[in-house]
């Protein structure tokens, strides 16, 4: 007869309770965490690499007695929702005080973009 341990109890048992000695993986931590969070208009890469960064593949999460009971620590959310903060801030910086202050720059004439619109066209150019 085969004894089974249960390292979430630390004892041995006579039987294998896959309900008390298995436990979520992180690939379905990460989809749990992705439907209860709001991710509008933020690329799918970003959200997985946040996910990934906070939620590795080599940790152990607990059995799913633990998570149906408990469900998955609020530090885990506090984080992700933090790093999806920082994101957005980052975006709403560089569209709202980088972009129209670089595209004036660019444009104005003698600027980076302008001088290579005027090689490649024939603006500035006299044609006769």
């Amino acid at each position: 007869m085969s004894r089974f341990y249960n390292k979430y109890t630390r004892k041995y048992y006579n039987y294998y309770d896959k309900y008390t000695m298995e436990g979520p993986d992180a690939e379905y931590l990460r989809k749990y965490i992705q439907c209860n969070i709001c991710i509008q208009n933020i690329p799918t890469y970003i959200v997985n690499n946040i996910l990934n960064k906070h939620i590795p593949n080599n940790k152990d999460y607990g059995s799913w007695q633990g998570f149906n009971i408990f469900g998955l620590d609020y530090i885990i959310y506090v984080r992700v929702r933090r790093d999806i903060k920082i994101y957005r801030k980052a975006i709403h910086s560089l569209k709202k005080k980088f972009l129209p202050i670089w595209l004036e720059k660019a444009y104005k004439i003698n600027g980076c973009i302008y001088n290579k619109i005027k090689e490649r066209t024939i603006i500035g150019k006299n044609i006769f």
